[in-house]
């Protein structure tokens, strides 16, 4: 019988190899069965997401910037932020992440907003940090 925690070493290598091609299947979790769930769908999403970059121009010289923890109730998706921000400066971290825009309804990784309230994609359990970024004019 194979040693568990080889092949929990092997499938982790193997994953590591694999993520920079992001080509990863839950395959790769546990070779050895197909319907293998092992680890959190959540993760593998997020090993798989493409990262989005786009040009940034702000005059940081004028405005005010305002750094601030997202007020809601944990756990829970709805959350709000105290004023109106000027989209293109606005950024929202959770758990260390930056969490992307969009403008319809957002899945996990995501969120929306209108005028202060924010959407999350998942939830936000307590304990979890949720922080924005942004300029008002």
């Amino acid at each position: 019988m194979a040693d568990p925690r080889a092949t929990y070493l092997t499938n982790i290598a193997l994953i590591q190899q694999r993520a920079t091609d992001r080509a990863i299947t839950l395959n790769d979790l546990d070779p050895n069965r197909r319907n293998s769930r092992v680890a959190p769908l959540m993760v593998v999403e997020r090993m798989k997401q493409t990262f989005q970059v786009q040009a940034l121009s702000v005059d940081v010289e004028t405005g005010t910037w305002i750094r601030e923890d997202l007020s809601g109730t944990k756990p829970g998706t709805a959350f709000t932020i105290s004023q109106t921000p000027e989209l293109a400066t606005l950024l929202i971290v959770h758990q260390n992440a930056f969490v992307t825009r969009v403008s319809g309804a957002a899945l996990g990784g995501e969120y929306s907003i209108s005028a202060t309230a924010v959407t999350m994609g998942l939830t936000v359990n307590a304990g979890e940090s949720l922080w924005a970024l942004y300029r008002i004019a």
